[in-house]
């Protein structure tokens, strides 16, 4: 008994205890990201870079306005920025892996603000598409604000 315990102080609580409900704790529900995952990514070489096929279904929504959950990404070290991606899973959560090029959006807002990190939030602005295979971001929102 004494060891079972004594090995529970070395390694922590097990996984599932320290997520709580399961995986969709910190992962964003909205609808978006279910349409986001037909997008199929590939790469190859020579040059690695990411590749997309967008389904029409996708591409008429650019220049269209949206609404979509998710959670704030830094792209540097300032608090207060304009710039940053929105991710499906939060980064913050040691027990998801990174979210893949089909479920991160790159947002430039209107006006800055703080990045409110570690929580799920809202944004609206106009959705477009962008082929940055070496970032992997194939999607944007554009003049955006938090909602």
């Amino acid at each position: 008994m004494a060891a079972a315990f004594a090995a529970m102080l070395l390694l922590g609580p097990a996984p599932v205890a320290a997520h709580g409900d399961g995986d969709h704790v910190d992962r964003s529900d909205d609808p978006h990201w279910t349409l986001f995952e037909t997008v199929t990514v590939s790469q190859a070489p020579p040059d690695y870079r990411y590749r997309a096929a967008i389904p029409a279904r996708i591409e008429a929504m650019a220049g269209q306005e949206m609404t979509i959950s998710g959670y704030a990404v830094s792209l540097g070290q300032e608090a207060v920025t304009d710039h940053f991606l929105l991710a499906r899973y939060s980064p913050e959560c040691p027990y998801h892996s990174a979210s893949r090029p089909n479920e991160m959006i790159e947002v430039r807002l209107a006006r800055p603000v703080r990045l409110p990190l570690g929580r799920e939030i809202r944004i609206t602005g106009r959705f477009g598409l962008q082929e940055n295979g070496h970032a992997g971001l194939f999607f944007r929102l554009e003049n955006s604000a938090q909602s």
